[in-house]
């Protein structure tokens, strides 16, 4: 058996107070028995992450992202890889993500694929939110994240009122619907992303 691993990737400049708090979204996940750790980005910590070469370049990256479907497919040059490619990355970067959305672009708070890895950026929140509200929600936007790594669904987002893989229209809605009332996992969205972490520790 061999516990799933999630690397949380960080700038280099990041400060302790906002490591603290995006480490804090990793705790449903360490009881439910994945490794967690948190390291500052670098080519060495890349090896062995699912869409490790994206995650570098997003979370150094300062003036902008735009995010595709395709940012965290497998590539050609990841199955040649002589590294196991078997730690879930989910990368933090201070720059903002901007996706196409029905030919409009939209600001995001956070993208990711389900059994690849995830990215946060702490663009609008840093400029927005302070104090305990901004920590709580880069903990939040964490959490949803890799919710997302885990949760195998066929509704890409919960229904359930307060649950933190709630779906959310933009940055305000993201602030009311998940910061505000200090949202967590419903116990379907919990047992979905268990049975997820189970599976992969068994064919570990």
């Amino acid at each position: 058996m061999r516990q799933p691993r999630i690397r949380l990737i960080c700038p280099v400049s990041l400060d302790q107070s906002t490591l603290r708090a995006a480490a804090s979204g990793l705790k449903h996940f360490e009881r439910a028995g994945v490794l967690c750790e948190s390291v500052k980005v670098s080519e060495e910590v890349i090896k062995g992450v699912k869409a490790g070469p994206f995650l570098l370049r997003a979370v150094d990256n300062t003036k902008g992202i735009r995010v595709t479907e395709t940012n965290f497919k497998i590539t050609l040059g990841e199955l040649l890889s002589l590294h196991r490619k078997d730690i879930f990355g989910i990368g933090i970067t201070n720059a903002p993500l901007v996706q196409l959305v029905n030919d409009v672009d939209e600001r995001r708070v956070g993208v990711s694929m389900f059994n690849r890895g995830a990215l946060v950026s702490l663009a609008r929140i840093n400029i927005e939110l302070s104090g305990e509200e901004r920590e709580n929600a880069i903990k939040i936007a964490i959490a949803h994240e890799i919710g997302h790594i885990f949760r195998k669904s066929s509704e890409e987002h919960c229904k359930t009122t307060n649950c933190t893989m709630q779906g959310v229209d933009n940055f305000t809605d993201f602030v009311r619907r998940l910061v505000k009332p200090a949202s967590e996992f419903c116990n379907s969205c919990s047992e979905a992303i268990n049975v997820t972490i189970s599976s992969l520790m068994h064919y570990a």
